[in-house]
């Protein structure tokens, strides 16, 4: 990395570690969340935020349990441990959910491929962010995909049985929802304050 390394560059590297960072991530997530809610699509919301917040914990988990050390010589210092990481996890699993989303909501195959293309650069773009600025080992960003993937393939598919067996329009789902969110903000805010899921 270091011979492509270019200041200019590096600044926009930067940028993308701060905007893309997973406490930021998060506060997407609760954000779009709460405009779900407001929009009378909570079970979008809960999809959304939950996955998040647990993909938050399951990071706290994952680096407490490895305890890889990040890079020596990194362009922009992160405390904590390097696998996995926040960020990558973080892309995969907010991107992968709004992708499902719109893939779900636009039918046309153009659309369709622009969203897929759009997700794709996204995770690339960020991934390839960690390694460029050192903070990640290339196996970290790597794992930290397949592990998003994972967490975003578990929800999504727990959301889709949710979807066929419960209705998302009564008033006893509308008061277990507003709590579900609450709770789902509530640790995403614990486990991103913890400072463990960078």
């Amino acid at each position: 990395m270091s011979s492509i390394q270019s200041s200019a560059f590096t600044v926009f590297a930067t940028g993308i570690d701060d905007y893309f960072d997973t406490n930021f991530l998060v506060l997407y997530s609760v954000v779009i969340a709460a405009a779900y809610f407001l929009k009378h699509r909570k079970h979008m919301g809960l999809l959304l935020v939950g996955a998040m917040a647990g993909a938050a914990l399951l990071v706290s988990l994952v680096k407490r349990i490895e305890l890889v050390p990040r890079p020596d010589n990194a362009i922009v210092l992160n405390n904590g441990y390097s696998f996995p990481s926040g960020h990558a996890v973080g892309i995969v699993v907010l991107g992968g959910v709004l992708a499902y989303f719109a893939w779900s909501y636009w039918k046309n195959t153009p659309i369709r491929a622009g969203i897929a293309g759009g997700y794709g650069l996204a995770v690339g773009v960020v991934s390839f962010d960690r390694v460029y600025l050192n903070t990640h080992w290339f196996s970290d960003v790597l794992g930290s995909f397949l592990l998003g993937a994972f967490w975003l393939l578990s929800v999504i598919l727990l959301y889709s049985w949710l979807e066929r067996r419960v209705s998302f329009q009564g008033k006893r789902f509308n008061t277990v929802a507003n709590w579900l969110y609450v709770g789902a903000v509530v640790l995403a805010v614990l486990v991103v304050m913890s400072g463990a899921v960078v």
